[in-house]
């Protein structure tokens, strides 16, 4: 082999092994890794057709190094990249009111939804804004796992049966009765409120009310909760038969 198809060869496998990680992690993995082989490939041909000649076994030995770590390279971030992506991914599950829902180390259940125009946390009285009414959702988060952990719950949203997304509220958003008559006092909801921050032992759950407001005329069709944050789940509830 000529010096000049030395230089040639060794310049194509160059541009092949070079341009393949960007190819593998922007374009296709599959390409990024045919383009490795066929640095390699280049290189292994020049070494077996030297014919006794330093020049092509010199650049055939490196462009051979040169397509192995190239390769390798590529190999290592691809398959760290789809390590992340499977953890950070988010998986859907579906349950029904009172149907526990295993998700990770938590088992989650709704357990019961009240809608009302008053309710009590503690000894004071808060009522819905006019128009408005109140929906308490009863949840119960255990932990099956072997560790205490916190809470995993991020986000509480209730869907409506008009197809309106609602967010989680306190009391402190409703109206509060200074001075709430015997009526008021009959009808109003005792709502206990889920601890959001709390840590729960293996083996033990926590429970307690999550509240919205949305308008008298629609109804709460369902509830979607996330749950962790990095491979976390989207569990939605249906609260309607």
């Amino acid at each position: 082999m000529g010096a000049l198809k030395a230089i040639v060869l060794f310049l194509l496998g160059i541009i092949f092994v070079f341009f393949a990680f960007p190819i593998a992690f922007f374009v296709s993995a599959g390409l990024g890794y045919i383009l490795c082989l066929l640095g390699i490939g280049i290189g292994a041909y020049m070494i077996a057709k030297r014919e006794k000649k330093t020049l092509p076994l010199v650049l055939g030995v490196l462009l051979v190094i040169a397509g192995l770590g190239s390769l390798l390279v590529t190999a290592t971030v691809h398959a760290g990249t789809y390590a992340i992506s499977e953890a950070v991914k988010t998986r859907n599950l579906t349950a029904k009111i009172n149907e526990p829902i295993k998700a990770g180390d938590w088992e989650i259940t709704v357990k019961e939804v009240k809608e009302t125009a008053y309710i009590r946390v503690d000894s004071s009285y808060y009522g819905a804004k006019e128009g408005q009414k109140i929906v308490l959702v009863g949840i119960s988060v255990k932990n099956v796992g072997k560790e205490t952990r916190t809470n995993p719950i991020w986000s509480l949203v209730l869907v409506s049966n008009a197809g309106k997304s609602y967010e989680k509220i306190y009391a402190i958003n409703l109206d509060w009765i200074y001075e709430p008559n015997e009526s008021i006092k009959s009808s109003a909801v005792l709502c206990k409120y889920l601890d959001m921050t709390a840590s729960v032992a293996p083996g033990t759950f926590i429970e307690g009310d999550i509240l919205f407001q949305i308008p008298k005329e629609e109804s709460p069709d369902r509830l979607v909760l996330k749950v962790e944050v990095l491979g976390g789940y989207e569990v939605t509830v249906k609260l309607r038969g």
